[in-house]
Formats: C-alpha cells, sequence, structure tokens
C-alpha cells in the first residue's frame, strides 16, 4: 500500500500529484501488463533525450520522495522512465480498484495541432492500443504525432516551453496574488487546461487565497481544478457557462448547415463568432473539423470577402496568436508597417507582450527580437529589443514618490534639460525597464517637475518612429482604456477608414476591456462607439463590428 500521506500536504508545487501518477502507473505492471506495455513504449524525455538538467529535478522531486515515502522498490532508472513519460506524453489510464492516473498533459502539448493528441485520452481503458502520443523521427529531433502525422521541431517545443517555465518561475518567486492570477489568465490561452505549468499556479493561487481569505478566481478553484471563469470584467463577449463539446458540436453544425449549399447566411456566422470566446470558438472549430473533416477557416475565407471575412478569421485566432500574425505581416516582404509594431508592441502591457513574442515563435518559427533587429534600425530598434527582454522591474508595494521624482528628473535631464540633443538610451533604459506603477507616478511627477508634461517633452524632443512609440507608452501608462479609444477614434476620422487597425482594436479586446473603451469614447467624444462604426462601415462587415460591441 502506498502511503501516500507523507507527501500530499506539499503546497508549494506538483510533487505530490507528479508522484501519484508516476506510482499509479507503476502498480499497472502488475495489475494490467497489457495496458503497462501499451505505456512502457512510449517517448521518454529522461532516457531518450537525456536531458541532465530535467533528471536532477526528477531524482529530487519525483524519484526521492517515492523511494522514501511510498515503499515502492523499484529502480531510479525504471522511476526516471516513468516520469519521463508523463512528462513527455498526455494520456488517462485506469488500474485495477478504480485507481487512475491522468498525465498533465506537459511538454508535448506546445505542439497544438488539429489532432490535438497530447489533449486527449492516450486510450480507452475498454480499448487498449488507440494511441495519441508523439514520438521523435530519426536524427532529427522532430516531433511526430503518432495518429496524424503533424511534425514540428523538437528544439521549438523546448523553446517554449524554457520561456513559459521561466516567466512561471518568476511568478513563484514574488508569491504575488495579482501577479499569479494575471499568469494563470494569460497561458490558459497557450497550455492545455491541465498542464502542471497552470497546476503549479492555481496552488500557489490556492495558499496565497487562503491567507487573504479573499481572491478573484477563487470561486473558480473551488468549484473545479480548471480556471474555468471569466475574471475579465470589462469585456464586451463573455463566456458561456456549462460551455463544452456537445454546445461545441451544436454550433458547428449550425456553421456548416450556414455555409453549405448555395448562398451564405451571414447571420448565423455572425451570432455564433461574437457570442462565444476565443477558447470557445477555438473548440468549435476543433469539432467542426472532427464532425465534418473541413477546416472552419477555409470554409469562411471560400463563403466570406471583403473586411467581413477579415474579422471573421480574426474572431478565429487567439489574441496573441492574432497580434503575432500582424507582427510578422508588418515585417514580410518590402518595407516595414512600424506604425502597427508600436501599436502592439508599446501598446501592450508585459505579460500580453511576452504572449505575442511566444506565439510569434510557435507560429512562424523563428524569433520575433531577430526579426525586429533585421528589419528595424536606430532607437525604435533598440526600444522594441529592450522591451522584448521581459526585464522590467517588479512592483512590491505602493510605489515611492520619491524614487518618481528621482526618474522624473532623469528623464528631464537626458530630454528637456539637456544642452544639446537628448540622452535616447536613458529614455529607453527607463521605459523598459521601470515597473508600471512607478512609471504612472513619474509621468505624474513629471509634470510638477519640468512644469511640461512627459508626452510634450517627448513631441519636441524626439522624431519618427521612437517619438511615437515612447507617447504610445506614456498614454498606455496613465490610461491604455483611454489609449484605445482614442486609437479607434483615430482610425475613423477624417476622410477614408483604417479598417485593419478597427478590427485589430475590437477582437483582441473584446474579452479584455471593450465595455471600458466603449465608455471611455462616448465620454471623450460625446458619441457611442456603436455608432462611429456604423457611419464607417457598411453591410455584414458592419453587423459583425457592432455584434462585437454589444
Amino acid at each position: 500500500m502506498i502511503n501516500a500521506s507523507k507527501f500530499s500536504r506539499d503546497r508549494h508545487g506538483v510533487r505530490p500529484v507528479r508522484c501519484w501518477e508516476s506510482c499509479a502507473c507503476l502498480l499497472l505492471r502488475k495489475e494490467r501488463p497489457d495496458v503497462w506495455a501499451a505505456v512502457d513504449c512510449l517517448q521518454d524525455n529522461v532516457t531518450n533525450l537525456g536531458r541532465t538538467p530535467w533528471l536532477q529535478g526528477c531524482l529530487q522531486n519525483i524519484i526521492a520522495p517515492i523511494q522514501n515515502d511510498c515503499g515502492l522498490n523499484e529502480s531510479v532508472r525504471t522511476l526516471a522512465h516513468i516520469a519521463g513519460v508523463l512528462d513527455t506524453n498526455s494520456f488517462a489510464v485506469s488500474a485495477a480498484d478504480g485507481m487512475s492516473a491522468r498525465a498533465l498533459y506537459p511538454l508535448l502539448c506546445l505542439m497544438a495541432h488539429d489532432c490535438s493528441p497530447n489533449t486527449n485520452r492516450f486510450f480507452d481503458s475498454a480499448v487498449c492500443g488507440g494511441r495519441r502520443s508523439c514520438r521523435r523521427v530519426g536524427d532529427d529531433e522532430v516531433w511526430e504525432c503518432d495518429r496524424c502525422g503533424f511534425r514540428m521541431p523538437a528544439a521549438k517545443v523546448r523553446t517554449l516551453h524554457q520561456m513559459l517555465a521561466m516567466t512561471l518561475g518568476r511568478t513563484l518567486e514574488l508569491r504575488d496574488v495579482e501577479k499569479a492570477e494575471r499568469w494563470a489568465e494569460a497561458h490558459r490561452e497557450v497550455l492545455a487546461e491541465n498542464h502542471h505549468f497552470l497546476l503549479e499556479a492555481r496552488l500557489l493561487l490556492v495558499d496565497l487565497y487562503a491567507e487573504r481569505k479573499e481572491g478573484k478566481l477563487l470561486c473558480h478553484l473551488i468549484e473545479s481544478t480548471v480556471l474555468a471563469g471569466d475574471p475579465r470584467q470589462g469585456g464586451t463577449i463573455k463566456e458561456n457557462k456549462d460551455f463544452g463539446e456537445p454546445q461545441a458540436d451544436a454550433a458547428g453544425q449550425r456553421l456548416r448547415k450556414a455555409m453549405r449549399g448555395i448562398g451564405t447566411d451571414e447571420r448565423v456566422i455572425i451570432e455564433i463568432l461574437t457570442k462565444h470566446t476565443a477558447m470557445e470558438r477555438k473548440m468549435i472549430g476543433d469539432r467542426y473539423k472532427v464532425q465534418f473533416g473541413r477546416d472552419l477557416k477555409e470554409d469562411l475565407k471560400s463563403e466570406l470577402g471583403g473586411y467581413f471575412e477579415t474579422a471573421a478569421l480574426a474572431l478565429c485566432e487567439y489574441d496573441s496568436h492574432y497580434l503575432a500574425q500582424w507582427c510578422r505581416r508588418a515585417m514580410k516582404g518590402i518595407g516595414t508597417d512600424e506604425d502597427t509594431l508600436v501599436e502592439i508592441l508599446c501598446g501592450c502591457k508585459e505579460d500580453m507582450l511576452m504572449q505575442v513574442d511566444a506565439a510569434y515563435q510557435y507560429i512562424y518559427d523563428r524569433s520575433l527580437e531577430e526579426d525586429i533587429e533585421s528589419e528595424l534600425s536606430g532607437n525604435i530598434r533598440q526600444l522594441m529589443i529592450a522591451l522584448l527582454q521581459g526585464q522590467r522591474a517588479e512592483q512590491e508595494g505602493e510605489p515611492s514618490r520619491d524614487e518618481a521624482k528621482k526618474i522624473a528628473q532623469q528623464l528631464y535631464e537626458a530630454g528637456e534639460g539637456m544642452n544639446g540633443g537628448t540622452d535616447e538610451d536613458e529614455f529607453i533604459r527607463i521605459f523598459a525597464t521601470t515597473s508600471y506603477p512607478l512609471l504612472k507616478l513619474t509621468i505624474e511627477e513629471y509634470t510638477v517637475f519640468a512644469d511640461n508634461t512627459l508626452e510634450n517633452a517627448i513631441e519636441k524632443e524626439f522624431s519618427s518612429h521612437i517619438k511615437k512609440a515612447l507617447v504610445t507608452m506614456v498614454l498606455c501608462i496613465k490610461d491604455q482604456v483611454a489609449y484605445f479609444a482614442k486609437t479607434l477614434f483615430e482610425a475613423m476620422d477624417g476622410p477614408g477608414t483604417k479598417d485593419d487597425v478597427l478590427i485589430r482594436i475590437l477582437v483582441t479586446r473584446s474579452e479584455i476591456d471593450l465595455e471600458d473603451i466603449k465608455d471611455a469614447f462616448k465620454k471623450t467624444y460625446h458619441k457611442s462607439l456603436a455608432d462611429a462604426v456604423k457611419d464607417e462601415t457598411k453591410r455584414d462587415y458592419r453587423k459583425i463590428l457592432l455584434a462585437i460591441i454589444k
């Protein structure tokens, strides 16, 4: 009998869960040798890839507790092999007496393709062998899905995994409830819901909530092991409670009917795309392919046109993926669209910026930083590369007004107060590394110190794209909602409409703060956002944007 109580009380990581998974798998060898044979042959990151750093962590966090506390007489190699299988593959197995083991959707769930091999059951306990795993192919370090043949370079998977591990590690060290909540919310778009990174973040939140007796994700942690709620209160598109595969199947059937045969029922397409969150739309797309063997986005492309098609396809992407696609578009081909890069990279806070960076690497198998270094030049390149380093200071408690005054003086001396010229490096350093709360206070103190706003000082001291980038950052730090309201107004003001900007902001802010942006727009420009969009658009394109705005 396994003594689970000795390691079940560890609240600070996934060790107890992963120990239990390993133990349950080991028991299969005796009780279900047929099932064990299927598990035993799976790809193993420890013995097959020789991941020495991972093995050291495995020895400390999984193997040692099992040997010391569980009473299982197994070799280190056997235990490492099972832990490696769990780290690499996703599956569910059942043993005798109702015991079950469910892997935590680890490394290879980042392959995330239509077959979704590492987000489904490895095999049904009643029908052994329906394998859904991934294996390495030859000496090329390429992962291949055993079910559909999808391939991805192992280096790409490892890079994504390392980036996520790094940001999570910083979050865990800080033990800050708001940052942990933001990390968990942001990475639900990137990771499968039972990935052990998300589990670590949730365990930290449970620990912190126990200390505070409150927390905005608390009720969802109690209701489920998955962060299933809608923590973003400012969006116009809300999560549908109890949405699952049956609801996704029904939505997919309605979409197929709307696009089959002669003509298209645009009303159904608009309704479904604008009444479901990005996560729900992704599930609808996945189930659409399962039911009909067709790609939803390709069907939409064939049936729709113009900016209506552009908006519909934008709704089929995660925010970070959609923004990453725009970054690529801004740098691909002849010339570079610096304005788009400024809007996305300088208009994002750091958590979304890191998501866009990771999504860019994932989609294009290339570095956003390296592409920016290649396509841009001068100060704007320096600023964007500095922002992508993710080295912004974390704010502990309330920002110091004395520190804000000091930084305001540094900015003044590097700009307006400097005799002949501007110290651009100092501005870039401060804007890329100072915490957002401290920067916000610095902007206030600058006005007092210099008898001038920081925006005006930047307008005077800088030129070209670096000027727009720094002003964008100032506006976003002061009030991000007001910044997006201003950008939407400018996209529709004057002759012509910047439809790409309009779609990009409405879609990517629809689950975050579009309600707040609507309020700010009306307050500032004395006209509702919906009325402004009506005046600038027409037909189904107008209808889908108004459905997003609500």
